[in-house]
C-alpha cells in the first residue's frame, strides 16, 4: 500500500489516430483514465494516504465530483494554473 499516488492522465477527447492523439486521448468524456484511477484507489492507497490527479476546466467538473462522491471519497482542489482558454486543477483525495 502507498501513502501517495499521483496521476497526470489525458484530459480530453481526441479525434485522430496518430501516436500523439492516442497518447493524449482521455476517452469520450475525457475522464476514462481518471475514473479507472478512482475505482482502483482502494487496491493501492493506504488508509492514511492521499491521491492527487489533474483535471481540466474543459472537462465536466460536476461529473468528476459526482463520481468521487459515488465512490465515497472526499476531495479538494489544492492548486490550479490558468492558461488563456483552460484552467488545470490539482485534486487531492483524502
Amino acid at each position: 500500500m502507498y501513502l501517495a499516488l499521483i496521476l497526470n492522465c489525458p484530459l480530453r477527447f481526441i479525434v485522430g489516430s496518430g501516436w500523439f492523439d492516442i497518447a493524449t486521448d482521455g476517452g469520450i468524456d475525457g475522464l476514462s483514465l481518471t475514473k479507472k484511477f478512482i475505482d482502483d484507489l482502494s487496491k493501492y492507497l493506504d488508509n492514511n494516504g492521499k491521491a492527487y490527479f489533474v483535471f481540466s476546466s474543459l472537462s465536466n467538473r460536476k461529473k468528476i465530483d459526482l463520481y468521487l462522491s459515488k465512490n465515497r471519497l472526499k476531495a479538494k482542489i489544492v492548486s490550479n494554473y490558468s492558461f488563456d482558454d483552460e484552467t488545470i486543477f490539482v485534486y487531492c483525495i483524502f
